[in-house]
């Protein structure tokens, strides 16, 4: 016990550092467990995917995930048990972490700086306190990225078959990852062609994304057999309907009843603070409709097609709009229950609900979460564009020259598909939650450049250890 307390005490120290940290601050939050809109879809999924049933609203892994703890912690309905699984997986993924940043640099300063701020930054950590998606999605891209790097230094077979898998899996924990899914099979074929040391993990890698690729057309269609929609979820449309409300480009005289289903909402004149509940509206047997899902979906993308042009123009606007955003993204109270009561029955208010959210926002626990969460990330989105695109550029540079930085094209193309994912698909104000799942990327590369020396401005005498590896 002695030996392997002094050969891992580093990042046993660091482990311990931030799960006190964890604890004591998380404490401060007004309420133990966050549950937001989404959260009863995902503790209340009755579906078995193992049975060959399909959810039309939420892929089946967070759910399981729910269940498995549920069932191990003999708590059929609680959600301490969730909260507390959350946490120990992203415990579990700072160690990820710390082999990764260890990959890029043997200096103690660096690497007890480097982990802490990931580690302490409530971004990352304090999803863990709500019952979403981002926090196991957090964790399991720290452990994801770790295995690429794995995989591209020491190239195996098991590791292949594992990013092969993986991808997949993680559209089946939130369906934004399709993206990373694509960028895989496209790895895999790049690798392929030019990294004549692994051409066998990489072709056996391609052949099992090939065979998810198949599960994930046979999961659509069961979607279809069962709900009526070919496709993963519906989450989408009712997305892209808030962003055809949002554009003003709603209109479509084929589908006229789903439009004035849109009209005679009674949230219709207080579209800016409700187009989450217009989205959903046509969905809504409650106020007697009951489109199919495929009808829907029809009108959406026959819509686009439509107004392709404002949406378009709409699209870009929003990507105007997010330059000022701060990347850093936390939820510091439960959504009441109260907000979605009046939602559900007709009777929303913005001005009283406005009026509880700056009572609730001038806490002082609120604050202190607020001010350590932007202090610890104040970047905004602008910086991240500017940033992702000279990684990218810089990668493609050096490709050209005939040297190919696989973690600079890889994890930048993540990154940036995650951002053209949700500025595609979802309404402005959901930016910086959507980006959380992508942090660790993003975290990866700054660590990764600064030990390379690529940040001449942060040439201090703490820094000066140059990347080791294969890059």
């Amino acid at each position: 016990m002695k030996a392997f307390l002094r050969r891992n005490k580093q990042i046993l120290l660091i482990l311990a550092i931030t799960l006190a940290f964890h604890i004591l601050v998380g404490l401060l939050t007004k309420s133990y467990i966050l549950m937001q809109k989404d959260s009863d879809s995902y503790s209340m999924f009755t579906q078995n995917i193992f049975l060959g049933q399909v959810n039309l609203m939420r892929t089946p892994l967070y759910p399981l995930f729910i269940m498995l703890v549920r069932l191990i912690s003999f708590s059929p309905s609680g959600y301490i048990p969730i909260v507390i699984a959350q946490e120990i997986v992203s415990l579990i993924s700072l160690v990820f972490m710390y082999k990764i940043i260890k990959r890029y640099t043997k200096n103690n300063k660096l690497i007890y700086a480097f982990s802490f701020i990931y580690s302490l930054q409530p971004t990352i950590w304090h999803w863990n306190k709500c019952i979403l998606t981002e926090s196991l999605s957090i964790s399991l891209c720290v452990i994801f990225a770790w295995l690429l790097i794995q995989h591209i230094d020491k190239p195996k077979i098991w590791s292949a078959i594992t990013i092969a898998i993986g991808s997949f899996l993680f559209i089946m924990l939130r369906p934004s990852f399709l993206a990373l899914f694509a960028i895989i099979i496209g790895f895999w074929i790049v690798r392929f062609i030019f990294s004549k040391i692994d051409r066998k993990q990489s072709a056996i890698g391609f052949g099992i994304s090939m065979v998810c690729l198949l599960l994930l057309f046979g999961y659509m269609h069961l979607n279809y057999l069962q709900n009526g929609l070919y496709g993963i979820t519906n989450v989408e449309s009712g997305n892209q309907i808030m962003n055809l409300v949002g554009g003003d480009i709603y209109q479509n005289p084929e589908y006229q009843d789903i439009v004035d289903s849109l009209i005679q909402s009674p949230y219709w004149s207080d579209k800016k603070d409700l187009l989450f509940a217009l989205g959903w509206e046509p969905f809504s047997k409650q106020f007697g409709f009951n489109f199919t899902p495929k009808y829907i979906s029809d009108y959406v993308s026959d819509t686009i097609k439509l107004h392709f042009s404002g949406y378009a123009k709409y699209t870009g606007e929003k990507f105007l709009k997010t330059v000022g955003y701060p990347i850093s993204s936390i939820i510091p109270l439960s959504t009441p229950e109260e907000y979605l009561a009046d939602i559900n029955s007709g009777s929303y208010n913005s001005a009283e609900n406005a009026k509880w959210q700056a009572i609730t926002s001038s806490y002082w626990n609120i604050n202190i979460i607020n001010f350590l969460t932007f202090i610890v990330l104040p970047v905004p989105f602008i910086i991240v564009y500017i940033y992702l695109a000279w990684v990218l550029i810089y990668a493609i540079v050096k490709w050209a020259k005939g040297k190919l930085d696989w973690i600079d094209l890889g994890f930048s193309l993540i990154v940036i598909a995650q951002f053209v994912t949700f500025i595609i698909s979802v309404p402005p104000y959901q930016y910086s939650r959507l980006l959380v799942p992508a942090l660790p990327f993003l975290f990866v590369l700054v660590y990764k450049h600064i030990t390379e020396g690529r940040f001449g401005w942060f040439n201090m005498k703490f820094t000066k250890t140059k990347a080791e590896g294969k890059g």
